[in-house]
């Protein structure tokens, strides 16, 4: 699945499921399995992701600092008879390099400096264990158990995402509170209702539902997420031109034969929100027991990348590297036929060579995509691109010339010649 949330209104912008089905002929499918929307029916054990809540909560608290250093026992710590290993063998790290590295060891000792009761709740502050309102049927509170009912070994595993049920769209309203200051935002569906003859019925506003952590608490985290994406697990999650702030997850599932944690890929995922310091996107993405990935980091993270970058231009979020733009134009440029000349730009260069799609496009974001090719664009008309030649994929010459085509409004792929 994966699931996109704008962090500053919790508005949902986008929700999709595979395996998915019409739901105009929803008796047509032979398995009514997937007639939940498992974004919010199906709790799952989140992993490391919940790494997040709880470096929220340490930071908030004053336990630890990104700069702490933490004895990581070599990869693995014994508690309650019960050993939790790494993934690799690590000696000392600071706070930032657990994140960074993904320790359970280093996050399962800032759990226990926590305590049950300071852990228990923020999580319970950050939404968990309660639905989140947003008003679709069969919505899940998921799995927060009460401290008293803990055992020696739940605070340090819960400090690792297991023994803790969440759904996707709580985990994701969770992480847009890290983004937008630290406040949690009700996710909403509806902006406004209309009647039949277009006149406003009644509009939902944004709400706040509490203040989770302070802001400089949550732009602390947010700089330790962009470490995540630059220099640790997350490095598959970059999208360039944009500074990513996010979180891998490998979580195990519980064999119902052994009762114990499965070897087998469980639940693959990775949050992330883009642009870090003004986030427009908080994007999770998540696959079940995939069959020939195993890590969040090398399964869930690319796919953020391949969503993100089109999301945010589609958005009109500038990148962050982009040198503002210079046009040339020829006489008569605002009639039919002008002709633009790009003397610089930045844009995605892994366009460098081919002819990118820039159907549906604003004139903006079309000259950006095309601007490493060097050519020169001749135009007819105003708003979204809805022809272009050449065709995208095909390769261009130094002195060929792009003609696009544009017309007012939301233009259609299938426009396009």
């Amino acid at each position: 699945m994966a699931v996109a949330l704008d962090p500053r209104t919790g508005d949902v912008l986008a929700l999709a499921l595979r395996p998915t089905f019409n739901p105009n002929a929803f008796l047509d499918v032979p398995s009514r399995e997937v007639w939940r929307n498992r974004a919010i029916t199906d709790p799952f054990e989140p992993g490391s992701t919940f790494k997040v809540i709880l470096a929220a909560a340490a930071l908030e608290e004053g336990v630890v600092r990104p700069d702490d250093r933490i004895w990581a026992e070599n990869g693995q710590l014994t508690i309650a008879k019960t050993t939790i290993h790494d993934w690799r063998k690590f000696g000392w790290l600071s706070f930032g390099e657990v994140l960074q590295n993904s320790s359970n060891v280093g996050s399962m000792k800032v759990g226990l400096a926590l305590g049950p009761e300071r852990y228990h709740r923020y999580m319970t502050s950050f939404g968990f264990g309660a639905p989140t309102g947003v008003g679709l049927p069969g919505e899940s509170r998921g799995l927060l158990r009460d401290p008293q009912r803990w055992s020696p070994l739940s605070l340090p595993t819960m400090s690792i995402g297991q023994e803790v049920s969440v759904t996707a769209l709580q985990m994701l309203a969770a992480f847009g509170a890290v983004a937008n200051g630290g406040t949690l935002m009700q996710p909403r569906l509806v902006k406004a209702e209309f009647d039949a003859d277009g006149r406003e019925l009644r509009r939902l506003e944004p709400r706040a539902v509490r203040q989770v952590v302070s802001p400089e608490t949550a732009r602390t985290l947010a700089q330790m997420l962009v470490q995540v994406v630059e220099r640790g697990t997350g490095h598959l999650a970059a999208v360039p031109g944009y500074e990513v702030a996010g979180k891998t997850g490998t979580a195990q599932k519980l064999d119902p034969a052994t009762r114990r944690y499965s070897r087998a890929p469980g639940v693959l995922s990775f949050i992330g929100f883009v642009p870090a310091d003004e986030p427009r996107l908080v994007l999770l993405v998540l696959l079940d027991e995939p069959k020939t990935e195993k890590w969040g980091s090398e399964a869930a993270a690319p796919i953020f990348a391949a969503i993100a970058g089109p999301v945010l231009r589609y958005l009109d979020v500038p990148p962050r590297d982009a040198t503002p733009i210079q046009i040339v134009t020829g006489p008569g440029a605002d009639g039919p036929g002008a002709r633009v000349r790009l003397v610089s730009t930045a844009a995605d260069p892994a366009a460098a060579g081919l002819m990118p799609d820039v159907r549906g496009c604003t004139l903006r974001q079309a000259l950006e995509r095309l601007a490493p090719l060097g050519l020169r664009v001749e135009l007819d008309g105003r708003g979204r691109v809805t022809q272009q030649s050449p065709a995208p994929g095909e390769r261009v010459d130094d002195d060929a010339v792009a003609r696009l085509r544009l017309l007012p409004g939301r233009a259609r792929a299938g426009d396009a010649r």
